[in-house]
């Protein structure tokens, strides 16, 4: 059977990439200042994983969407606050500080959950973690063929390999690039983006 691929990508405006470095808010901690201001840059030759996905526009996208505070940046507190808000399982701030793979995780879950449009439930929920899990792991650690992740379920595994034929074919993406294979991967983990999205940017 043919692994399937991503075809359908969104137009985007110019301004739905956020480029700029968000703020962070009174109180933050040096890890979440480390989280928000770190930049793997998925165009650098030297990096031993290629990376598909520009990390800093895809954070900051999600980041910008979650806060109340448009240009804020969404730190560990406010993941925590938000998830026990949605009643979904979190750990403490403190955990999110130490290990940022659970950070990322953690926001791109609930940027899932917040943005798409099916009724919250459990399938929604392993859906949003094949999202998160798949969105990560091309724009942090990177794909390489034949290092495989545990893979959560088959919508994550299948979000992987549909990912690692986008690196093979196109090569690392720009940042707008990026935001359109972002907004792919969820319609692709069958998840529907609301139509009208949680910022006004």
């Amino acid at each position: 059977m043919t692994a399937k691929e991503m075809e359908s990508f969104p137009l985007l405006s110019a301004n739905e990439v956020i480029l700029h470095t968000l703020t962070l808010p009174p109180g933050s901690t040096q890890a979440d200042i480390n989280f928000w201001k770190e930049d793997h840059d998925n165009r650098d030759p030297f990096y031993e994983n290629t990376i598909l996905l520009h990390y800093p526009t895809i954070r900051n996208r999600i980041g910008y969407d979650l806060s109340n505070r448009p240009g804020n940046a969404f730190v560990a507190d406010d993941v925590v606050a938000a998830l026990q808000q949605e009643e979904l399982f979190h750990y403490n701030a403190a955990f999110y500080h130490e290990y940022h793979d659970h950070y990322f995780h953690a926001i791109s879950v609930l940027w899932a959950w917040r943005l798409s449009s099916e009724k919250p439930n459990k399938i929604k929920l392993n859906k949003c973690h094949a999202f998160a899990y798949a969105l990560y792991e091309s724009s942090s650690v990177g794909l390489i063929d034949g290092e495989y992740p545990d893979f959560i379920s088959k919508t994550h595994k299948d979000a992987w390999t549909a990912l690692l034929k986008l690196l093979d074919k196109e090569g690392p993406a720009s940042p707008y690039r990026s935001l359109q294979i972002m907004y792919a991967l969820l319609k692709f983990c069958n998840l529907t983006r609301k139509s009208k999205d949680l910022s006004l940017n």
